[in-house]
C-alpha cells in the first residue's frame, strides 16, 4: 500500500469517527422515546405502592387508637358495674381512662336520669385533659342536658357494638370531636351510656402523616360519607389524580387518599432532562475524545517509532554492558572464579570484574543506587576505574581510595556504588579485602559446618566523599574456602506472595550449592517464579583450591623494593591472628633486616637479590630471609650498649638488638656463598 492509499484510508476512518456522535445522538433519543414509556409505567406503580404502604400505616394507628377506644370502654364498663354504688369513685376511674389513653380528647359516664338521687337528675363524671392539666368534674345540667345529645341517642339505640357519632362542636374542650358511645343496661334497667372523645385535630394529624407526597390530598369520611377532616386540595378527580381508599375498623369509617398524576410525570420530566443533559454533555464529550483520540493516533504513531528507536538503542546498550562484563572465568593454577550478571532491565546497575597479575587474582563486586541509563553509566565508569586501577596498585584499600576520589570529584547527583575489593595470593591463600559499604560475603569451605558471613570493616560507598580515608583492609587465609559475593537483588528478591527471599534463606541455598553458581542463580529464579524482578541480580564466587604454600619473592637489593615485601608481610602476620602492635614490631623487624643486607651486603654498586621465604603455621610465624653478598651473621655481633656515643657504637648493632628483642628466634648460616637467616615469632595474643 503506497503513501496516498494509507493517507485516504486515514481520512476515512476520521470522517467515520467523527459521524459517531450524530448517529449516537439518533439512537439514543430512540432510547429515550422506549425508556419514557417504561419509566411512567414503573413510576405510576411506584406511587400506587407509596400510596398503599402510607394508607396501611394509617390505618394500622387509627385502627389501634379506635381498639383503645373501644378498650377503654368496655374496662370503664366492668368498672361502672362493680361499683354502681359509689359515684365519686366511678368518678376517679374516668382519670384513669384518661391517663392511659392520652391519645383520647375526654372519657365519661352519662348517667340515666336521677340514677344517683344524692347528684341530681343530671350527672355526668368526665375527665378530660387541658393545657397538659388533668380535669375531673361533673359536667350534667340543664344548661348541657345530655340526654338530647346525639351520641346519647345513638348510643341508646344502637347494639353491643355502640355508637360512632358524626363530627361536632364540644363547647368544654372547644374542639371538633367525635364520640364512640355504648350504652350500659343491667336487666331491663338503663344505668347509662360510656363514652370516649377523639379531636379532629388528631385525625389531621394522622392525615398529614398519611400524604406520599407534599401535594397529596387524604381525607375521612363517616358511614354516611359525611366529611369528618382532610389534608390537602379538595378539587381531584380520576383524571387528574391517583385515588385509593381504605375503610378503617370498628368505626366504619373510610380514609381516601389522591395523588395528582402530574407528579409522576414531574418526576420523570426531572428525570429525562437531567438524562438529556447528561447525554448532550457526554454527546459534546464524545466529540472532544474522539478529536482528541486521532490526535492521538497520529501523536502515538510518533512516539511509537521513538519507542521502537529507543527500543533498539537500549538493546545495543545492553549488548555493550553484557560485553563490558568478562566472561572467561578462570578454572586453573589453584583458583577458580565465576560470575553471573541478570539486570532488571535491558541495563542496570550491578557490576563485577576482575584481573590476574603475577600471582594475585583482583575481584570487584558493586551495585549502583537508582537504575536504568543513569545507573549503567556509571556502572561502565566503575568497572574501567577497577581495571585502570588494578594494573598499577598492590592493595584494595589503594585501589578503593582512587575509585572512590575519581567518582567523587564531579558526583553533583550524590550517585553512589556499594563496592567489595577483594585480592586473592594464589599460592599462599592469601586473601585480603576492602569494603565500600557493600553486604558481607559468605564463607563456604571444605568440611565446614554451613557457612559464615565475612567480618567486614564498615565504610562508606563509592562516590560519596572525596579524600575518604578507608578502613584498613581485611585479610584472612583461605583454605579449599568458597568466598560467595552477592547484591541484595538476591536476598531482597520477592515471590508471587511479595515474601523476601531473606539472609537466612540465601545462606542455605549457598550452603547446598557454594561451589556451582549456575545452581545458586537457579534456585533464585525458580524462588522468585511468576513474580516480577525488582532488582539487578550479581553474583560472584571465587575457590582457592590448591593447598596453601609459603610465600615466596625475590626482588633486587634497592630501597624501592622493600614495598614489594611490606604488604605480603602485614597480610600473612594478619592471617596469623597477630595485632596491629605486634605487625608494626615485625615488619619493623624485618625492615631493618633488608636495609642492612640492601647497605652492606653488595658493596662498591654491585648488583644482587634478596629472596624471601614467609610462613604462618601453628601460631609461629617464620621468615627465611636469602642473599649472595658478604658473609655476614647478624647472631654473632656483640650487644651494644644503648647508652653509648653514636660515633662510637659499631655500624648496624643497635638495629640487630632491635631484631634480637623483636623476634623470639633468630638463626644464620653461610651455605653455598648465601646468607641465610631465620627469623622466628610465636603468636601469644591469640
Amino acid at each position: 500500500m503506497n503513501k496516498k492509499q494509507q493517507e485516504y484510508k486515514a481520512l476515512v476512518k476520521q470522517w467515520q469517527l467523527r459521524i459517531l456522535p450524530i448517529i449516537a445522538g439518533l439512537l439514543i433519543a430512540t432510547i429515550m422515546g422506549v425508556q419514557f414509556y417504561i419509566s411512567y409505567q414503573r413510576e405510576q406503580k411506584a406511587v400506587n405502592e407509596m400510596m398503599l404502604y402510607e394508607l396501611a400505616i394509617a390505618q394500622n394507628t387509627a385502627t389501634f387508637e379506635f381498639y383503645d377506644m373501644v378498650d377503654g370502654i368496655s374496662k370503664m364498663q366492668d368498672y361502672v358495674l362493680k361499683n354502681i354504688d359509689n359515684p365519686d369513685i366511678i368518678l376517679e376511674k374516668t382519670r384513669d381512662i384518661a391517663k392511659r389513653y392520652p391519645d383520647m380528647a375526654s372519657c365519661y359516664i352519662a348517667f340515666a336520669p336521677n340514677f344517683f338521687p344524692q347528684k341530681g337528675y343530671w350527672y355526668e363524671p368526665i375527665s378530660y385533659f387541658m393545657n397538659d392539666s388533668l380535669i375531673s368534674k361533673n359536667v350534667g345540667s340543664e344548661r348541657n342536658n345530655y340526654f338530647e345529645k346525639e351520641w346519647y341517642q345513638g348510643a341508646l339505640k344502637a347494639g353491643e357494638e355502640g355508637y360512632w357519632s358524626q363530627s361536632y362542636q364540644d363547647y368544654e374542650l372547644n374542639k371538633m370531636i367525635c364520640t364512640h358511645s355504648r350504652r350500659l343496661i343491667v336487666g331491663d334497667r338503663l344505668i347509662g351510656v360510656i363514652g370516649l372523645d377523639f379531636t379532629l385535630e388528631w385525625v389531621e394529624d394522622m392525615l398529614e402523616n398519611a400524604k406520599p407526597y407534599e401535594d397529596a390530598t387524604c381525607l375521612l369520611y363517616s358511614t354516611d360519607g359525611t366529611l369528618l377532616s382532610h389534608s390537602g386540595d379538595m378539587k381531584f378527580d380520576e383524571t387528574t389524580h391517583i385515588i385509593l381508599s381504605y375503610m378503617l375498623t370498628p368505626v366504619e369509617m373510610r380514609m381516601v387518599l389522591a395523588v395528582p398524576k402530574q407528579q409522576i410525570l414531574g418526576n420523570i420530566r426531572r428525570a429525562s432532562v437531567i438524562i438529556l443533559l447528561i447525554i448532550f454533555f457526554a454527546i459534546v464529550l464524545l466529540g472532544y475524545l474522539i478529536n482528541r483520540y486521532i490526535r492521538n493516533i497520529r501523536e502515538y504513531s510518533r512516539v511509537e517509532s521513538e519507542k521502537r528507536l529507543m527500543d533498539n538503542e537500549l538493546q545495543i546498550a545492553h549488548t555493550i554492558q553484557m560485553d563490558i562484563l568478562r566472561r572467561d572465568f578462570p578454572d586453573d593454577n589453584g583458583v577458580r572464579l565465576d560470575a553471573r550478571l541478570k539486570p532488571m532491565r535491558e541495563v542496570g546497575g550491578d557490576l563485577y570484574d576482575f584481573y590476574t597479575r603475577e600471582d594475585c587474582i583482583f575481584f570487584i563486586i558493586g551495585d549502583v543506587s537508582g537504575k536504568g541509563v543513569p545507573a549503567a553509566m556509571l556502572m561502565s565508569a566503575t568497572v574501567n576505574l577497577f581495571r585502570s586501577a588494578v594494573r598499577r596498585l598492590a592493595s584494595t584499600k589503594q585501589i578503593t581510595e582512587e575509585i572512590n576520589d575519581i567518582l567523587s570529584n564531579n558526583n553533583p547527583t550524590l550517585t553512589f556504588v556499594t563496592a567489595f575489593v577483594g585480592k586473592l595470593h594464589i599460592p599462599t591463600g592469601i586473601f585480603s579485602f576492602c569494603n565500600a559499604g557493600h553486604l558481607p560475603p559468605i564463607v563456604a569451605g571444605d568440611g565446614k559446618q554451613g557457612v559464615s558471613s565475612l567480618d567486614i570493616m564498615p565504610n562508606i560507598p563509592l562516590g560519596y566523599k572525596e579524600g575518604y580515608n578507608y578502613i584498613e583492609q581485611g585479610t584472612i587465609l583461605l583454605k579449599d574456602d568458597t568466598i560467595v559475593l552477592y547484591t541484595d537483588g538476591i536476598t531482597e528478591a520477592r515471590n508471587e506472595s511479595n515474601k523476601m527471599l531473606g539472609k537466612r534463606q540465601w545462606g542455605e541455598i549457598v550452603a547446598n550449592n557454594a561451589s556451582n553458581i549456575e545452581a545458586m542463580m537457579n534456585a533464585v529464579s525458580r524462588y522468585i517464579g511468576k513474580a516480577e524482578q525488582t532488582d539487578d541480580i550479581t553474583l560472584l564466587s571465587i575457590q582457592q583450591k590448591a593447598q596453601p604454600q609459603p610465600y615466596r619473592c625475590t626482588i633486587a637489593a634497592k630501597i624501592e623494593s622493600w614495598q614489594k615485601v611490606k604488604y605480603p608481610l602485614m597480610e600473612i602476620c594478619m592471617c596469623a591472628g597477630f595485632q596491629k602492635r605486634s605487625i608494626r614490631k615485625i615488619v619493623l623487624a624485618v625492615e631493618e633486616i633488608m636495609v642492612n643486607i640492601i647497605n652492606y651486603a653488595y658493596p662498591d654498586n654491585n648488583q644482587g637479590e634478596i629472596s624471601l621465604t614467609i610462613s604462618a603455621e601453628d601460631q609461629c610465624l617464620t621468615i627465611q630471609i636469602e642473599d649472595s653478598g658478604i658473609s655476614f651473621d647478624p647472631t654473632a655481633q656483640p650487644q651494644v650498649d644503648a647508652d653509648e656515643v653514636v660515633n662510637k657504637r659499631q655500624i648496624g648493632g643497635l638495629g640487630i638488638m632491635i631484631v634480637k628483642q623483636i623476634m623470639d628466634e633468630i638463626h644464620y648460616e653461610r651455605t653455598n656463598d648465601k646468607n641465610i637467616l631465620t627469623l622466628k615469632k610465636n603468636n601469644y595474643e591469640s
